[in-house]
């Protein structure tokens, strides 16, 4: 990671960190919040695939997947973009796909970091456990809304976390600037 690339990760987790604490602080607002950003998160993220797809991904092998995520991913951005007065349940349940998902990678990521011989497996397991206990957490409050912008508010206060420590993780790569 350059030095540029490890200041920017600072610098976004500090400002994951500040919307956290003030989605949190007014969770009534917060709600709506969570709605709009992940409708953002779901609409950029296709929106990214879908330009990777075209200028990268089509000429290589499996390259399609880029092309079906991203349609996936707009859509449901879209759709979640579009509905003001969505139920809690269904934002609960994005969440819990989402932190389901990134638990069962970060259990694969760990496996395989371990079959290699990693010392960073242990890390990456954490990682995994945080993210399916708030999918648990999700299941078991599935009927508040104001628990929902406090998963939220945690998952985004702990994926700052992570981005602010691996900016000063040292990297194996050597770069010559």
């Amino acid at each position: 990671m350059s030095k540029a690339q490890r200041v920017r990760a600072v610098l976004g987790g500090l400002l994951m960190l500040l919307a956290a604490a003030a989605m949190a602080l007014s969770p009534d607002k917060g709600y709506r919040i969570v709605i709009f950003v992940l409708g953002l998160v779901l609409f950029f993220g296709g929106l990214g695939r879908l330009v990777y797809f075209v200028t990268m991904a089509r000429h290589m092998v499996d390259g399609r997947r880029s092309l079906y995520t991203g349609a996936l991913l707009l859509d449901v951005g879209i759709l979640a973009l579009n509905l003001r007065s969505l139920s809690q349940t269904y934002v609960l349940l994005y969440l819990l796909v989402g932190y389901l998902f990134a638990g069962l990678v970060s259990f694969l990521r760990a496996r395989e970091a371990k079959s290699y011989g990693s010392r960073a497996w242990r890390r990456t397991l954490v990682v995994g456990i945080v993210d399916v206990a708030i999918a648990v957490l999700c299941v078991a409050f599935i009927g508040s809304p104001r628990v929902a912008v406090w998963l939220y508010c945690a998952g985004l206060a702990w994926s700052a976390c992570e981005r602010i420590a691996s900016a000063f993780r040292k990297t194996a790569i050597v770069y010559i600037a």
